[in-house]
Formats: C-alpha cells, structure tokens, sequence
C-alpha cells in the first residue's frame, strides 16, 4: 500500500507540475501568436525544434541511466553524476557550435543570430537534465514540481509583459536562456545539498561505461526526435514559415494531451528500476495494469479531441488559426497508438536486455518517416507531415508489440482490452455530436461522464488489472 501510495504521490507530482506547464505554455502561446506575426511564431517554433535537438545530443540518454541506476544503488551517484555532468557540458558545448554552423548553412540571417543567442541554454539545460533526472531517482517528484512550475509561472509572465511592452522575437529567446539558467542553479543546488554531493573528479572509466550504456538509448532518442521535429524543419524548408505556424500548433495541443502518460512514466521509471531485478514478473504485471489504463484514457481522449478539435483550436489559438484543426484531427490518430503502446519503453530501459533488439526497428522507421516527408510535405504541406506522424506511430505500435512479446508469456488479449473502452468512446461521439451548438465547456464534463458511465455500466473496472486501486477505494469509503 505505502508503495502505491508513494508511486501515485510521485505521478501526481509530475503530472501537476506538466500540467501547470503545459496549461502556461498554450496561454503564453496564445500571447506568442497574437503579438507576434506567423512568420515570427515560424522562427520562434523552428528555434525551439533545434534546441531540442541539440539537448538531445547533450543528454545522450544519460538522464534515464542516472534514474535508473541510483534507483537501483543510492551510493553510485557520487561517481556517476559529477562524470556524467563533465560529459554533457562538453556535448553541449559541441552541439551549440553544431547548431551555428548549421544555420550558417541553412538560414542565414536572422535565424542564425537568434541562435547564436538561444544555444546558450543547452549548457544550462544539460546540468538541469541530469539534477532532475537525480531527484527523480530518489523519488522526490514534488521538489521538481516545485522547481519547474514556478520557473514556468515566472517565466512566462515575463514573456507577457515583454511581449505587451512591445518587445518581440529577440526578447522572448533571450527569456529562453535567462529561463534555462535559474531552472539549472536551482536543481544544481538542491542536488548537492540534499541529495548527492557535487565534486569535479573526472574517472575515464566511469565515463566510458556511462557512455556505453547511454549509446542504444541515445540512439533511441535520436530516433524519436527526428521522428517528432524533422517534419517541422523539412516544412520550413520546403514550406512558408505560416505553415510551419500552423502546424507547430496543432503539435503542442498534441504534446500537452502526452503528458498525462508521460507523468505516469516519469513515476513509474525509478520505482520499477527499484524492483526489476528482486521480481520481474510483478513489473510484468504491473506492465499489463499500466496498459489497460492508458487504453481507457487514450480512447476518450482521441474521440473527444477529433470531434471538437475546431472549437478547441479557436479556443486556444483563436480564428487565424483555424486551419490548425485540420491536422489536429490527423495528429490526435498518432497519439491514440502511443497510448496503445503503454509503458513498453520503460521495461526494455530497466531489462537492459532488448534496447539493442530495437535499434534496427526505430532507424527504419525512421529512415521511412523522414523519406515520405521529403516525398509527401511538398506536396501536401503539413496534412501530409501529419499523415506521416500516424504512419509512423502505427508501426513503432506493432514493433512494441512484437517486442514485449519476448518478457511476456502471453501476449495480452487486446480484444477483450479494446472493445468497452471502444463501445463507450463511440457513445461519448454519437454524444458530442448532438450536443455540437453548445459551449465546449459544458461538453467536456459531460463527454467525460458519460464515457465513465458506459464503462461501469460494461463492467470495465471489475478487471482484473484494477485490483490493484482496491486500496484506494476502501480509502475513500473509509
């Protein structure tokens, strides 16, 4: 009971902090995308998309190895973080002077000269990466609740204020960085003090096995970022930077409805990575709990958005923005298979077993993703970036399920799963649908109720996979 008590503290800490983010970040876009012109909102969008990259190659997938492996061993983080911060200060030292070239090459000008400015901000993020990722592993998820919601709070009523005094792009990436820097000093801090005490003792082969164990994550990771932004890079290529406007709007709706799941990742990592190697069969079984309920929540959730993704648009972003809704109803297809896809990725990080098995998959897919956009964005703009999204997902879906197949002695039977959430998803729609001319905040709760209903009507939580939340209930009836 303290366990589940202490994992369901922990997701909610996370989910609460991405949710304040996440609900900040569509606010501070509105702001963004009425002060600034759709061109400017394209620059700031493609800015973002390269900071993302070049954190990504300054992390290297060592933030999910420091949570694992000070989960797993409290004392090992005196060597492996101070290592594995030097690592990722020099990678992102490379990766900003990476980024310089490349616009150099690409978009000269004014991109170029905000970049310059904006890659500052992955040698702050590279400490802040690595400090969370320590305070995740010793399971204190509210201190980073603490810390990112009330940077993102400041932040972006500064982003405001700059933005109502007039002052425009220049601004609001130096923002980014000044940002970056007081999110890296308090995690850097915190850490030491309370946690893991911080010395510059540089080992090579404590560098070396970090880099050897990070290698198939990072591989991984590289795949799903090129996955997530190439398409945004090719549209500002090939496209206006209008298009990239629009099509980076519908992509952070898109990534602000992943974070309900990606909370309960974030929660489960060092809790599993804890327990793996004492019963891998419990973190098989909590596996299949887990994917029943992303199952119920992905079908609500793709329902619901691609039949009010219009109302939701012009909620958000306003009525210039309309042509957004189109491919938010696409979108919303390829997150509804990363819901199928369940917690997969966390069980092959704490198995260590599979990550190689999978690299040949993720660098197809990859391959076959950014090959159908060259081919498709030209043609189609961002309705066909979007089609490639779900293409993409649909297959990672069936390279997931083919690889869990080798932990699990059966696979799970994903009709009896399916049906009640699908049978309720198409009530709630049959229900949206005549409720179209009234206010979406009156559809939603209703929409979510209903859905409820129809699934305690079919008997969805008298599953086995719920027996797990009998505590909680005999909590609430108490």
């Amino acid at each position: 009971m303290s366990n589940l008590l202490r994992l369901l503290k922990n997701a909610f800490s996370l989910l609460t902090t991405e949710l304040v983010n996440a609900v900040i970040g569509v606010v501070f876009t509105a702001f963004l995308v009425r002060h600034l012109s759709v061109s400017d909102f394209g620059i700031y969008t493609t800015i973002t998309v390269f900071l993302a990259f070049g954190s990504l190659f300054a992390d290297l997938g060592m933030s999910q190895v420091i949570v694992r492996d000070i989960a797993q061993e409290r004392d090992s983080g005196r060597v492996v973080l101070p290592n594995a911060v030097l690592i990722a200060l020099s990678l992102a030292t490379l990766a900003w002077g990476g980024l310089i070239l490349l616009t150099a090459v690409f978009y000269p000008g004014r991109v170029q000269g905000l970049l310059l400015v904006a890659g500052a901000a992955l040698l702050f993020k590279a400490v802040a990466q690595l400090s969370a990722a320590t305070v995740r592993a010793f399971e204190r998820m509210e201190i980073l609740a603490a810390i990112n919601s009330g940077v993102s709070i400041v932040s972006s009523a500064l982003g405001i204020l700059l933005l109502e005094m007039g002052r425009g792009l220049s601004a609001q990436v130096g923002l980014i960085v000044v940002s970056a820097a007081v999110t890296a000093l308090l995690l850097s801090v915190i850490v030491h003090f309370r946690f893991v005490r911080f010395s510059l003792t540089f080992r090579a082969a404590v560098s070396r096995r970090i880099l050897c164990e990070t290698l198939p994550i990072a591989i991984l990771l590289g795949c799903n970022t090129v996955l997530m932004k190439s398409d945004l890079v090719i549209l500002s290529k090939m496209q206006t930077m209008a298009a990239v406007g629009i099509y980076g709007a519908s992509v952070k709706i898109i990534d602000f409805l992943g974070i309900f799941t990606a909370s309960a990742l974030g929660a489960m990592l060092p809790f599993m990575a804890a327990r793996w190697s004492q019963s891998s069969p419990s973190a098989l079984r909590n596996y299949q709990q887990a994917l029943r309920l992303f199952i119920v929540l992905g079908m609500a959730v793709t329902v619901g958005v691609f039949m009010l993704s219009g109302d939701i648009v012009a909620l958000v972003f306003g009525a210039s923005y309309q042509a957004t809704a189109l491919p938010l109803r696409i979108l919303i297809w390829a997150l509804f298979f990363n819901f199928l896809s369940g917690p997969v990725g966390l069980f092959l990080l704490v198995s260590r077993e599979r990550l190689f098995h999978v690299i040949p998959y993720a660098l197809g897919v990859t391959v076959l993703s950014v090959a159908l956009n060259l081919f498709l964005i030209p043609r189609y703009g961002y309705i066909g970036a979007s089609g490639v999204r779900v293409i993409s997902s649909a297959l990672l879906f069936a390279i997931k399920v083919r690889i869990m197949g080798y932990f699990l002695e059966r696979r799970p039977p994903w009709l009896q799963i399916v049906v009640r959430p699908m049978i309720a998803a198409a009530v709630m729609g049959l229900l949206i649908f005549l409720m179209w001319d009234l206010s979406l905040l009156l559809i939603v709760p209703v929409g979510a109720l209903t859905y409820l209903i129809v699934l305690l009507g079919l008997g969805e939580f008298r599953a086995e996979e719920y027996k797990f939340l009998q505590p909680c209930f005999a909590l609430v009836c108490e």
